[in-house]
């Protein structure tokens, strides 16, 4: 059951993130492209793929996704912490995102239930009246609800004469996982790489860096 105390959290820090646009899609902390835990309904587009780096509890994990098909994410991660090293990840976007509807998707993480298997269904969209991108989704087992936004928060340009500008864009997610609230920073570098930082269930640091880039 959720947290109330977690749930008034995480309608404050909504609160907080109505103004500005959304976060680009990067791998989430398990590998689905999402936001720090959750799956979001987006995948990496045919030839494109994402890659991270995560640390967590002492501990290094890594994901990496790919579209060996149109609107199919296909996923590995490598984790410490289950019956085996590494696990595998599925999505497919059912409903690709409108100006007027939701993208839909379903997927599996862990499907050889290395450390414990879901399956999942998820509701993204881009909410322009708010300024930002809301995702909603249900899964199973364990608590069924998990829902989370995101925001650019500021983008800063560094620029010297003679040289190419850096466009620092940082964004704010919050995400609720069944009785966990997450909330995070991600600091866009470059058009690739992201680093993350995040507050786990309001306890753990987690630290990460991810690529986005094309086959």
């Amino acid at each position: 059951m959720i947290n109330k105390a977690r749930l008034t959290v995480f309608f404050l820090v909504i609160g907080l993130l109505v103004s500005v646009p959304v976060v680009w899609a990067t791998p989430s902390f398990h590998g689905p492209t999402g936001l720090i835990t959750i799956p979001t309904a987006d995948v990496v587009q045919s030839g494109q793929f994402n890659l991270g780096v995560f640390y967590y509890q002492d501990e290094l994990s890594t994901v990496i996704n790919g579209a060996p098909l149109p609107n199919l994410e296909l996923g590995i991660g490598v984790w410490n912490r289950g019956r085996s090293l590494g696990y595998l990840n599925a999505k497919y976007q059912l409903v690709p995102e409108t100006r007027d509807y939701p993208g839909i998707a379903v997927g599996g993480m862990d499907l050889s239930d290395s450390f414990g298997r879901r399956l999942y269904a998820v509701a993204s969209k881009n909410l322009p009246e708010f300024g930002v991108r809301g995702h909603i989704g249900i899964q199973t087992p364990g608590d069924p609800l998990f829902a989370g936004i995101s925001k650019v928060f500021n983008t800063v340009t560094i620029s010297q004469p003679g040289q190419n500008s850096l466009a620092l864009q940082t964004s704010l997610v919050a995400e609720l996982n069944g009785d966990d609230l997450n909330v995070g920073l991600q600091l866009r570098i470059s058009p690739n790489f992201v680093l993350h930082a995040s507050y786990v269930g309001l306890e753990s640091g987690l630290l990460g860096i991810t690529y986005n880039g094309w086959f």
